[in-house]
């Protein structure tokens, strides 16, 4: 909420859109305890074996989110339905409404979670009944597997506020074509987060149940279905990257510049699956450390090292070659920690044994 203010002009937007940035800003921060309370709950009950009731709700948040942006963002007005003229209400809130609509879906999926706790088939079910208290070696474990990935998150994020900066000094077909680009890429990749999905929860509860070695073989199972599924995306993304700019957008120049990079970055897409998979697979053991590190490491000694090299000579094809050089160093890393074995002797609960 305070860096909604500054945010911004520190992106280096123009003075016309500072305004409304700075409101979206900070409408989706008052929903940031919704945001997380649906993303908490909905892992809980993924981990604990349920991947279906967290699925129908997420897609809940994206359709309530469409036909709120609907009612938000534009004012009341008179629409043809099917030959038929009917008054439609609208907030016209513009950008304001936009960032109404998806604090309030997101707030009310994060209702729904809470009633699912209190199911009689909820695999956590819990009670107002029972009494919980706070136990210190839970706590700590929390802490201890947490921190590190908030570490993680932080640092990515701090990573991308930066390189988009370094973008948006290229020109404003640059950060057209790198937003739709990004937009257009995440179709590619996000079949490969629910694959990482499945190996958190398979590797926990072999875990759980005492089976190291049903946990390694399950990471290393997963993460080449997740190489597999990455490599078909990046092929598709490669053959498919004009028809997909032009789903946004009918600007030549956007157009061709965001199909140069989205060809760039298919080449990448196998190991970036890789690391995709293989830190949800390692987390599943309570190795949460090592991805931060690795990312670390990647994200600021590769990427924005390189995007600050290549930006000038290359423009914002330099930025993606930079950035389809780090996913390549990332996934090969990730490869060779998950295959070194060392994540299976972490105790996260620090056992002590007799």
């Amino acid at each position: 909420l305070a860096l909604s203010f500054p945010l911004p002009t520190l992106l280096g937007a123009e003075e016309s859109i500072r305004g409304d940035a700075s409101l979206y800003f900070r409408i989706i921060a008052c929903a940031m305890p919704f945001t997380l309370g649906a993303n908490m709950l909905s892992a809980a009950i993924r981990c604990a074996g349920d991947t279906r009731t967290p699925m129908i709700l997420n897609i809940l948040i994206n359709l309530l989110n469409i036909c709120l942006n609907f009612l938000f963002i534009y004012p009341s007005r008179e629409l043809t339905l099917f030959g038929h003229e009917c008054s439609v209400w609208g907030a016209g809130w513009g950008v304001g409404g936009a960032a109404f609509a998806s604090g309030l879906s997101t707030a009310v999926v994060f209702l729904l979670f809470v009633l699912v706790l209190f199911r009689k088939r909820s695999p956590i079910r819990i009670s107002l009944k029972e009494r919980f208290s706070f136990e210190r070696t839970c706590l700590s474990a929390v802490w201890r597997l947490g921190l590190p990935v908030a570490l993680e998150r932080a640092t990515v994020s701090v990573a991308q506020i930066i390189i988009t900066a370094v973008i948006t000094g290229i020109g404003t077909t640059a950060v057209a074509a790198n937003h739709l680009a990004v937009t257009a890429e995440s179709i590619s990749y996000l079949p490969a987060y629910g694959v990482a999905v499945a190996a958190t929860t398979l590797v926990g509860q072999a875990v759980g149940a005492g089976r190291k070695d049903l946990a390694k073989r399950f990471a290393r199972l997963v993460t080449w279905i997740g190489i597999l599924v990455m490599t078909f995306g990046g092929l598709l993304l490669f053959c498919l990257a004009p028809q997909l700019i032009r789903i946004f957008t009918s600007e030549s120049e956007v157009v061709a510049l965001g199909t140069q990079v989205l060809r760039i970055v298919a080449f990448a897409e196998p190991l970036f699956g890789a690391s995709i998979v293989a830190s949800g697979a390692l987390r599943g053991d309570g190795d949460s450390k090592g991805p931060f590190f690795i990312s670390l490491a990647t994200m600021w000694g590769v990427r924005i090292t390189l995007s600050f090299l290549l930006a000038g000579s290359l423009g914002l094809n330099g930025v993606w070659l930079a950035m389809a050089a780090e996913l390549c160093v990332r996934g090969l890393i990730f490869m060779v920690r998950l295959y070194r074995g060392r994540w299976l002797n972490i105790d996260l609960f620090q056992t002590k044994k007799s």
